[in-house]
């Protein structure tokens, strides 16, 4: 069988020398984890890896050059490491992953030339970061834990539901998050793009220190920067200055439905409050303030068997509220973890009523646009499943979603 992934992606053709299963990350990228890790990707995942910290290391290139080599030599070989399952999933299912995503950067161009990567794509530098500023965080989301979130931590500690030595170990994993010495070991002169997440980022204000650093010792012009946010936080005018001396500042706000909905899987999150900065940060930091060219919002939907019914109600919703500037604003997160939660593992009753749901609603979305192709895709995903017993096997082990509710679906909140 042939599989999508295995088909040479468009934007190899200008590159006829890179193996078919090119990934910037492995080659131009590291990922700073919530606990300090060091990993090729934010969508990496294997444990068995986990080895290096930032604290660990005088560099973060001590450990992209030496220890992401092996994985480099699989995906030469046209071999998914096992760390790549989620980008492996997704082509498989014919669907965009990451790597797919981030090879849209080999052929952004200024001026007719690429402005992308400073040296070769398969030079092996430190070009691209992928950083989470910790675990701090405001909200207990449905799909969260308390590895990713203090809030939910700090919940789960007061209900007993999570000891007081798991706890302390959580909090010590995040201490490097607010010392800007362990931010220093990620400076590079090269960076045309760094990602930014947490918890939630705009809580972290260390890292801003960091970024006045890197643009107070660097020329920053050309260096992207992409956050995610829960939406519930805004920089203030310092830190506005300071993404001013980048080339500029896309932000995605997490929003996964709309109302109470919303505010049911987001939980801590008011859906008026995150709507006013959505507006604030589009109308006016982005069309306004933040240098134009390289800056925009966008919506990231996290779709899980709780909100798959919720697409284009919250697409009018965001339409009829914001004035975007991007007519592509909203895009699709696919959720793998918790596993009960993902799409492909509900149940065939559910995967009928998605289906329909799509058909049906699909001549509201501007056809042609990403958003539309992208909701054709989900559709025939979700029928992939539906129509055959496939199974999805992950000898992962991942933690379970935090809320005693974890497994009713919430179409009755609106």
């Amino acid at each position: 069988m042939v599989y999508e992934y295995m088909k040479r992606v468009p934007q190899l053709n200008a590159y006829p020398e890179l193996p078919d299963l090119y990934c910037p990350s492995m080659w131009k990228s590291a990922h700073v984890d919530v606990d300090g890790y060091v990993t090729p990707c934010c969508m990496f995942i294997d444990s068995e890896f986990k080895k290096f910290r930032i604290t660990d290391v005088t560099h973060i290139t001590e450990v992209s050059k030496n220890q992401f080599q092996e994985y480099r030599d699989q995906l030469t070989n046209n071999e998914w490491p096992k760390g790549c399952n989620q980008c492996k999933f997704a082509e498989e299912e014919g669907r965009s992953s990451k790597r797919i995503q981030d090879l849209y950067m080999l052929n952004q161009k200024t001026n007719g030339k690429l402005d992308t990567f400073p040296t070769p794509p398969l030079n092996i530098a430190l070009e691209y970061l992928q950083l989470k500023t910790g675990r701090l965080c405001n909200l207990k989301c449905t799909i969260c834990t308390p590895a990713c979130s203090t809030s939910i931590a700090a919940e789960q500690l007061a209900k007993g539901n999570l000891n007081r030595e798991t706890y302390n170990k959580l909090q010590a994993q995040i201490e490097w998050s607010y010392d800007i010495n362990e931010y220093k070991k990620l400076d590079s002169p090269a960076y045309f793009r760094i990602d930014i997440a947490g918890g939630e980022p705009l809580m972290n204000k260390t890292h801003f220190d960091w970024l006045k650093h890197l643009s107070d010792t660097t020329d920053t012009s050309h260096t992207q920067l992409l956050y995610n946010t829960n939406g519930t936080q805004l920089p203030n005018d310092k830190e506005v200055e300071i993404w001013k001396k980048f080339k500029g500042v896309w932000v995605a706000f997490s929003i996964d439905s709309y109302g109470k909905k919303f505010e049911f899987l987001r939980v801590g999150a008011n859906w008026e409050n995150v709507l006013s900065n959505l507006k604030f940060v589009e109308e006016t930091l982005v069309q306004k303030v933040l240098p134009k060219g390289s800056t925009n919002t966008s919506i990231v939907m996290t779709l899980h068997k709780g909100n798959v019914l919720d697409i284009f109600e919250l697409y009018k919703n965001l339409k009829d509220n914001v004035n975007f500037e991007n007519p592509n604003f909203l895009n699709f997160n696919y959720l793998y973890y918790p596993e009960h939660m993902a799409i492909h593992n509900m149940e065939k009753d559910r995967m009928k009523l998605a289906i329909d749901y799509i058909d049906n609603g699909i001549d509201q979305l501007p056809i042609n646009s990403l958003i539309y192709k992208e909701t054709i895709r989900l559709r025939n995903t979700i029928n992939s499943f539906y129509e055959t017993n496939k199974i999805v096997e992950d000898p992962l082990v991942m933690p379970k979603d935090h809320r005693v509710y974890n497994n009713i679906i919430t179409d009755d909140i609106k």
